[in-house]
């Protein structure tokens, strides 16, 4: 339990970070009007408005030295924000754009994915149809300069790197090395847009039972859904597993949608919001779902929030699926985002949704620093380990649909539990994973012929070429104790499997090679194979 709380704690603050900045979008305004001072009846407390509308003024008419205005505003408009609810939040400059971009669906690009380990850009993925395809570039190449900007060798991080990426132009001027080869390539590529799916992965799991991934919820996720989806009926999917674990949220609207696909009686409550200045709005099933779906399980996690509880929570109401995993993160504040320009704008909070019970998942915030530790303090507790440790306040239940009594300002309990387990708490920050990551970047490029004509054996993620490939792998990096301080060979057979296989942009073989280490995933697959009667996995 010890090695799980030291990968949690690591691997806990980027996710955090993630759901915090992430939310439920109720809509964009991107034109919304700024309410007319003069025109809205005064309120108790307007005169401290006042003050801060006054000193502006003052400042702006009388202050006698230079000033800088957007560093000013910048600063003043974040202190506002921190000091409103966890998920109100100021967006500007490249955080604006990156956030566009996610829940647009698409970004102005060449299609590669890149990661920089020792002071090196590596390109660990390379999109198909793409111009970074069409231009030869190769995974496990080092980018050494994007037009003139020098960025291996430079330490940099991987952020200051992605701000050299957003500032080029519409055609880049990338110098490269390509693995084995001493001499500096360049080339000259055009970006286009690029389109980012929030649906990375769909397959059949078994004969009857399906499974679809979804990473967040962005303006295209429904059709992405029903997309995947159509085709999982096509193959004669009955049963479907919908994975929202590590899901931050996102999109309301989408989210809506998929739920009038899962429930096919009409009329039916699903959600609904209500707020201070939000007047309250009932969400309530269509009962037209284009496909007949029997089982359906849901998995989530302490990472899944947001639009993703909202999917958990409305289906475990309803008693329409099954949910399988940990307590998710307990967040059921809704935002609106509102724009500054064409570089910034404001994701505020308005609202609070409600799921059919009349329950209220959003913890408590009252306390900011505890809040910030609060899925920390989960891990500490043994919540993550033993579904013995996870405390709920009998005084704080509702009963749902079923008579079921649920908690209410804990997040989505989920029906079955399924402990934190060795493989998804692989940390990726580990320096056994960048280990891997860096070494696999320069192995695949030397086995590039043996590694792809795999892909033309049947189950060839079970053949014994992977474990030849993989123990030659793991004699040549010559693992030292400080990476590999107890006997990891199964941990890094498993990261040299994913790699190979992110690498082949094969997602369905990686996940296949999970589903007996993913005790989560399996759990559910073996849930529906008992109510089924089906042969377990």
């Amino acid at each position: 339990m010890e090695e799980e709380k030291k990968k949690f704690e690591i691997w806990q603050p980027f996710i955090l970070a993630l759901v915090l900045a992430s939310g439920m979008l109720l809509g964009t305004k991107l034109d919304d009007q700024i309410p007319d001072h003069g025109l809205v009846q005064k309120k108790q407390g307007d005169e401290e408005w006042e003050k801060i509308i006054s000193t502006i003024g003052y400042i702006r008419s009388r202050y006698d030295d230079d000033l800088n205005a957007d560093s000013i505003s910048i600063g003043a408009i974040e202190y506002l924000m921190e000091h409103l609810d966890p998920h109100s939040y100021f967006l500007g400059g490249l955080d604006h754009a990156n956030f566009k971009d996610r829940m647009g669906g698409s970004y102005d690009g060449i299609g590669i994915e890149y990661e920089v380990l020792d002071d090196t850009v590596f390109l660990v993925g390379i999109m198909p149809n793409t111009p970074a395809e069409e231009s030869g570039l190769e995974i496990g190449d080092c980018i050494l300069a994007i037009d003139s900007h020098q960025v291996s060798g430079q330490n940099l991080g991987r952020r200051q790197a992605y701000e050299i990426w957003k500032s080029t132009g519409d055609v880049l001027q990338l110098t490269y090395l390509t693995s084995g080869d001493r001499h500096p390539q360049k080339t000259s590529i055009s970006k286009r847009p690029i389109k980012v799916g929030s649906v990375p992965i769909s397959l059949k799991l078994q004969e009857d039972l399906g499974y679809i991934r979804i990473a967040h919820f962005a303006d295209r996720t429904y059709q992405d859904f029903m997309d995947s989806l159509g085709v999982l009926v096509d193959q004669n999917v009955n049963d479907l597993i919908i994975d929202v674990r590590d899901n931050p949220g996102g999109s309301f609207q989408e989210v809506v949608k998929i739920l009038n696909q899962l429930i096919s009686e009409e009329d039916v409550l699903m959600v609904y919001m209500d707020g201070k200045h939000l007047k309250r709005t009932e969400y309530r099933s269509t009962g037209k779902p284009f496909f007949r779906l029997d089982e359906l399980v849901i998995l989530v996690n302490e990472h899944s929030a947001s639009a993703s509880e909202v999917l958990a929570g409305v289906l475990q109401d309803l008693g329409r699926a099954t949910i399988v995993g940990r307590r998710t993160f307990g967040k059921a504040l809704v935002q609106e985002m509102y724009a500054l320009g064409t570089d910034a704008s404001l994701n505020l909070t308005v609202g609070k949704y409600y799921l059919p019970s009349g329950r209220f998942i959003q913890k408590t915030y009252s306390d900011r620093i505890a809040y910030d530790h609060e899925l920390q303090d989960r891990m500490e507790r043994g919540e993550l380990m033993e579904a013995d440790s996870v405390h709920l306040d009998s005084n704080l239940m509702v009963p749902d649909a079923q008579d079921v009594l649920r908690p209410v300002g804990q997040g989505v309990v989920p029906d079955i539990f399924v402990p934190l387990d060795s493989f998804t708490s692989i940390d990726p920050s580990s320096e056994l994973s960048k280990r891997v990551r860096k070494e696999l970047l320069k192995f695949y490029p030397q086995h590039r012929e043996q590694i792809e004509s795999l892909l033309h054996l049947p189950h060839f993620i079970e053949h014994t070429e992977i474990d030849t490939l993989a123990t030659e792998f793991m004699m040549e990096i010559d693992l030292d104790e400080s990476a590999c301080p107890h006997d990891c060979k199964a941990e890094v057979r498993q990261l040299f499997t994913n790699g190979i296989l992110k690498i082949l942009g094969n997602e369905e073989g990686a996940l296949r090679t999970r589903v007996q280490s993913d005790a989560l995933l399996n759990s559910a697959i073996n849930h529906v194979a008992d109510d089924s009667g089906t042969q377990e996995l």
